[in-house]
């Protein structure tokens, strides 16, 4: 590579401006833009805590956009008084089919939890509705007598008598509350108690959520018979729950476990019916999220704290993206390689770009047309180049003709 170096000013300023123009045309084929994207929160938290005259008993610290630690410094006497920390964040839209949230995050409990009705809960809020979702809801307690739930929640603001009002700016008195489970199952990551939250601190559970906008065709004759009669709309919940514990298995929970969920004729997939139980209509606008321990005295005694880490939300707006064959958002070489693995299959049709029920030369068109949202180039039947390939053989030729030039150029001075 010493000729390289020996470059007179002019070629090394051609060589820069043509790797310029080698990263724009990268960036030109990078991956098309993705239906996700994660949502922007705060670094500090917000809480609700209005015991002791205003003053509370919660103190957050070591707050993050991804994190905070939320101490305890005694009890309350009710419900609207139990602390909630929460962020509000410009709403997205959840109107659509497909369109869902995805959440992640560990909680590890510093102090023991009291059994009994303590519960740990994660969810959203709409405050357009002031209703939310309830997708995390945990007891605490032995195995045998422990639940995770998923619920809906028909009230953010509420009168003191729990009567549910319009949202009120600030009040958040029932946030998380929630009211009908639909989604249940009683066990824990380990199948023993100290796998339970709560239980031993030095354990950090890790939990993940998605909650998403579906249709479901459902068959509701009685007796049934097996044929969709009707469309039912609403929304599809999963979670899974681990933990750092020495063999701890990783556990799912989704709305097929609802015993008023209905179900679609083909997949079997459940549906939580928010048309016939919601109090104020649809929750088409999330834009709260929040946490929340559910009990007067949560910690054995009386005093304690937990520390969310790692969290992160994302938003997909539903939106398919042609060519993308693996789902993730974007149509890269990995979508290539789904369809390469699949050509010819009438049954697993991922990579079905043009939707005539197998996998052909026309959805690599769909692949190819599409790549890093590149226009299309037209049909062809060679292998498809990795990203840059045209740069780097343009980019190759021309260093080999400046190489040729300068040694023709050192002949003549010889």
């Amino acid at each position: 590579m010493n000729w390289l170096m020996q470059m007179n000013g002019r070629a090394a300023r051609r060589l820069g401006g043509l790797l310029g123009a080698m990263v724009v045309f990268a960036g030109a084929l990078g991956p098309a833009n993705a239906a996700t994207q994660q949502i922007i929160l705060n670094d500090a938290w917000s809480e609700h805590d209005p015991f002791n005259l205003g003053e509370g008993i919660q103190t957050l610290s070591d707050q993050s956009s991804t994190a905070f630690t939320s101490a305890h410094s005694g009890a309350v006497s009710d419900l609207g008084d139990r602390p909630r920390v929460y962020q509000e964040f410009t709403g997205v839209d959840t109107s659509q089919v497909g369109q869902k949230l995805t959440a992640s995050f560990d909680v590890q409990f510093h102090n023991i939890l009291s059994e009994g009705d303590t519960q740990f809960r994660f969810g959203y809020g709409d405050r357009t509705t002031n209703q939310g979702l309830v997708p995390i809801m945990i007891d605490i307690g032995p195995t045998s007598g422990s639940a995770w739930r998923m619920r809906y929640d028909d009230s953010i603001s509420a009168t003191e008598n729990d009567t549910p009002i319009n949202f009120q700016p600030g009040n958040y008195n029932s946030f998380l509350s929630a009211s009908g489970t639909f989604g249940s199952r009683g066990d824990n990551p380990t199948g023993e108690f100290s796998g339970s939250l709560g239980v031993d601190t030095s354990i950090t559970h890790t939990f993940t959520t998605t909650v998403e906008r579906v249709e479901r065709n459902v068959d509701t004759s009685f007796p049934p018979d097996g044929v969709a009669d009707a469309v039912v709309g609403g929304w599809y919940f999963t979670v899974t729950w681990t933990n750092d514990a020495p063999d701890a298995e990783t556990l799912f929970l989704d709305v097929n476990n609802a015993d008023f969920a209905r179900f679609d004729v083909e997949s079997g997939l459940g549906v939580y019916p928010e048309d016939f139980f919601n109090r104020n209509g649809r929750i088409e606008n999330i834009d709260t999220l929040g946490f929340l321990m559910f009990n007067n005295q949560p910690f054995a005694d009386g005093a304690g704290s937990y520390t969310i880490s790692n969290f992160i939300v994302e938003y997909d707006d539903g939106v398919s993206v042609d060519g993308d064959y693996n789902g993730d958002g974007s149509v890269d070489a990995a979508d290539y390689t789904v369809w390469r693995d699949t050509l010819g299959s009438t049954t697993d049709l991922a990579a079905d770009g043009d939707g005539n029920s197998v996998i052909d030369q026309a959805d690599y068109d769909v692949w190819r047309s599409n790549y890093g949202g590149a226009p299309s180039v037209g049909a062809t039947t060679s292998a498809a180049p990795e990203p840059c390939s045209a740069v780097l053989t343009s980019l190759g030729g021309w260093l080999l003709a400046c190489r040729r030039g300068r040694k023709r150029s050192t002949r003549g001075n010889g």
